[in-house]
């Protein structure tokens, strides 16, 4: 919730690193989940303020829906974008059945 955190957030989006096999990489677009109930408005003005290097602002929605869409309705200063979680996870989970998704050995298990 706090200025300092965000101004954080914002300078690490910002980064570039030293590839391993050369060049510079960075991130390239985020999404922020809004839908928390406590800092919805924060992630708004954050996102909305950055549109232009692709950080948008997310709300996660059941139903067989797009994995990401503009929602029909815009909020002050910019657009919230619906993510079609019920969609993901069965994407996600066909995957994982057919054993194509491929994780770090080095993730500890609380990253699970």
């Amino acid at each position: 919730e706090d200025d300092a955190t965000w101004l954080e957030l914002d300078e690490l989006l910002k980064t570039r690193w030293t590839h391993p096999l050369g060049g510079q990489i960075g991130v390239s677009a985020a999404a922020i989940d809004s839908s928390d109930g406590t800092t919805t408005e924060k992630v708004y003005s954050f996102c909305f303020a950055r549109r232009a290097r692709k950080i948008i602002a997310i709300k996660g929605a059941d139903g067989n829906r797009p994995w990401l869409e503009a929602s029909k309705s815009k909020k002050v200063g910019g657009r919230l974008h619906i993510v079609g979680v019920d969609t993901i996870k069965t994407h996600l989970r066909d995957r994982a059945s057919l054993g194509t998704l491929m994780f770090s050995s080095d993730l500890p298990s609380v990253w699970y």
